[in-house]
């Protein structure tokens, strides 16, 4: 391990030379110390006030001292500017830590010398990024820095709170701010980790239901990146017809196929240096899997018809509202690939696990909506909508298995056909676009037209539900049948052989 001495030279240093000098100055206090005996570098950095007296003092240095002392000149910085601070002290330990690259270094930071600006700096640094051992000077007589206080434990908390503020201020300037618009745990750590992730230039895999949002998550990690300057380009997956996957993502040459009149760029080669979205890469297909490993593998593509490659710098974030593990198992994803983009991987939770802010999204959409629809009031008169108490406590307690499009669809819906200014419970529920799950049924709100079979109906609803709720559960068919609301499982049993003889 290398200790390493870092340190500024003061006035006080510089005036320790003069004849009428009372002391040694902290840098002398520090090097006569026995704490001095064991240090293997000794680094000094200045600025160009008093440079004659900075020469002759790092001159007695060299002269007297058989240690190995680095000068560092920082120039015409301000001594009280924190920020011309830091970037000095910065540059300095990481040419430092370059030269020692493999190596463990003990970092010994002095907060004597200088402004207050300057021993500031020392505090926080080694609070922070580096484990230092700090050390003062008073009289003559050098000790270790004893902080009475614990920086981690006092502040971050503090710290976390502006950095959640800032985080929505980030997302009310998106074009998808709603959906992060939170009050629960879960949401605020999935928020958390997709910062994280967006500040290290690696995949990203997000999963999660249909309407929670994956590709506002993506844009956000991208606008949260070092390429945040650059472009992003969603492709979906699902629609890309397979003969046309290479095409589209990796562009032709002209006459490489039927109807190839001109030569095609490709979406790599086209956002070169930015972030491409591949939503639903689970439904490409194993070959064009293939060709995506290769760009995380080699940086490079190829264009159908051509024997040459491309060089390309993309950063890949997918997503997919499937199971990776049971596509895997199926044969139908490349298990290479699964383990090329899952470094950064994160699961947005359904709306139903995050109750607690149903409302409050639903109050955004509808104040965004009604400013939309606001817009045109010659055209289209419109008045402002708000809920009624009966209508919160509905969305409040409704399923929302399409999560939180299907939220903000239902919302837009009613503020499109009610006249009024008040959204009634009775006719948001008309309104509402039931989807029955597995059936594949839908139907148009809790009214539908005459003549109908109400009991196959409900039937219908009723055993989707039951599946859901086992799903939820795992198969446990006691929790299910709380989850049905009913005291035992006799009953859910009694369903389920309707749903093993329907099928």
């Amino acid at each position: 391990m290398k200790k390493v001495f870092i340190s500024w030279i003061g006035f006080n240093d510089l005036d320790s030379l003069k004849k009428d000098s009372k002391g040694k100055g902290p840098v002398r206090a520090f090097i006569d110390s026995d704490f001095a005996n064991s240090i293997d570098e000794f680094h000094f950095l200045f600025n160009s006030v008093r440079a004659d007296d900075t020469t002759k003092f790092l001159k007695n240095l060299h002269k007297n001292f058989d240690y190995e002392i680095y000068e560092h000149d920082s120039g015409k910085i301000d001594p009280t500017d924190f920020r011309q601070i830091y970037v000095s002290v910065k540059k300095v330990l990481d040419e430092i830590e370059e030269k020692f690259k493999g190596k463990s270094i003990q970092w010994h930071f002095h907060t004597s010398p200088g402004t207050p600006q300057m021993s500031s700096v020392w505090l926080l640094l080694s609070a922070t990024l580096y484990k230092a051992i700090l050390y003062q000077a008073y009289q003559d007589k050098v000790s270790v820095v004893d902080i009475p206080f614990n920086i981690d434990a006092e502040y971050i908390d503090k710290l976390r709170t502006e950095a959640d503020r800032k985080l929505n201020s980030i997302w009310s300037k998106s074009a998808e701010a709603s959906l992060i618009s939170h009050k629960s745990e879960i949401m605020k750590d999935t928020l958390e980790t997709a910062l994280k992730i967006a500040r290290r230039d690696v995949p990203a895999f997000i999963l999660g239901e249909t309407g929670t949002g994956k590709e506002e998550f993506a844009k956000f990690i991208h606008e949260n990146s070092k390429r945040s300057g650059k472009l992003f380009h969603a492709v979906n997956c699902a629609a890309i017809p397979e003969e046309l996957v290479e095409s589209i993502l990796f562009g032709h040459e002209k006459g490489s196929f039927t109807g190839a009149s001109l030569d095609k760029v490709g979406v790599f080669e086209a956002y070169n240096g930015g972030t491409i979205f591949l939503d639903e890469i689970g439904d490409l297909s194993l070959n064009a899997q293939t060709k995506i490993l290769r760009v995380l593998q080699e940086f490079e593509i190829q264009k159908v018809g051509s024997i040459k490659s491309i060089k390309v710098d993309v950063r890949i974030i997918s997503a997919t509202h499937k199971d990776p593990a049971k596509l895997i198992s199926e044969g139908k994803f490349r298990e290479d690939l699964f383990h090329r983009i899952n470094i950064g991987m994160f699961k947005i939770p359904p709306l139903r696990e995050r109750e607690e802010d149903i409302m409050t999204l639903a109050d955004f959409f509808l104040n965004e909506i009604n400013q939309k629809f606001s817009e045109d009031t010659k055209a289209y008169p419109y008045k402002h909508k708000k809920f009624s108490v009966s209508t919160k406590n509905f969305i409040k307690n409704y399923g929302w298995t399409g999560n939180v499009r299907e939220l903000k669809n239902s919302i837009t819906r009613a503020c499109m056909m009610i006249d009024g200014g008040v959204i009634e419970v009775e006719k948001f529920k008309e309104l509402l676009v039931m989807y029955t799950g597995k059936t594949g049924s839908i139907v148009d709100g809790l009214k539908v037209s005459l003549p109908v079979k109400l009991d196959d109906m409900i039937e219908e609803i009723r055993l989707s539900h039951i599946e859901s709720a086992l799903e939820k559960s795992g198969g446990n068919k006691t929790k299910a049948a709380k989850l049905l609301g009913w005291e035992s499982y006799q009953k859910l049993d009694h369903y389920l052989k309707k749903i093993n003889d329907k099928k």
